[in-house]
């Protein structure tokens, strides 16, 4: 009776099949789109929103009503004057402080972009609040979180993640949101390696 020789896996297809792993399945998992249909770039709504809602007050970048940004209006750089308790309706008196958008010690009062959201729907603008509709406000939301470097350029996230994006949190720009998908080609290779070198060893 002839004993069955067991077939063993050359150690060469296990490299290639590390090297698929580590390569083709990342590539692959990016191409994906996890959306069935594309939603509408959010921040280049966000970022007309802005430049026509907030950028008078707030400045270009979030810096805030500085003197710096303040001097760009010439000599109507002065706003309390036209839009002061005396001399202007309630709608369009300026507000007591005007803070920034960004950078260092901006929006303290909000931890994740769901508190944003709110405040943005139902304060602002100052002169008209409500104004925007639920689509707007998370548009302008995604602008100020990009402008801060909360989300990457580009990024499109829906407002069903509100609660999850934190507002002081600054983006990895490196990051590809492929890093379980890393995770686990390397760990597949690793045991493909590792089955070939059992197999190899035992007779």
């Amino acid at each position: 009776m002839m004993k069955k020789v067991k077939s063993k896996p050359p150690l060469w297809l296990a490299f290639c099949l590390l090297a698929w792993a580590l390569f083709a399945l990342p590539q692959n998992a990016r191409a994906a789109d996890p959306s069935p249909t594309p939603r509408p770039q959010a921040g280049e709504d966000g970022a007309s929103l802005y430049a026509s809602l907030c950028l008078p007050c707030h400045g270009e970048v979030g810096q805030g009503l500085t003197g710096e940004w303040k001097a760009q209006f010439g000599a109507d750089q002065r706003c309390e004057d036209c839009h002061s308790a005396a001399g202007a309706s309630a709608q369009f008196q300026f507000p007591a402080a005007v803070p920034p958008l960004a950078g260092q010690n901006s929006l303290r009062s909000f931890v994740t972009a769901a508190e944003l959201q709110t405040y943005i729907q139902t304060a602002m603008p100052w002169w008209d609040p409500g104004f925007m509709t639920s689509q707007q406000a998370w548009a302008l939301n995604v602008y100020l979180l990009q402008m801060r470097g909360n989300l990457p350029p580009g990024s499109n996230p829906g407002a069903q993640q509100a609660s999850l994006l934190p507002i002081h949190l600054k983006a990895d720009p490196s990051a590809n949101g492929q890093t379980w998908g890393w995770a686990f080609a390397v760990f597949l290779g690793l045991a493909l390696l590792l089955y070939a070198h059992h197999n190899r060893k035992s007779p």
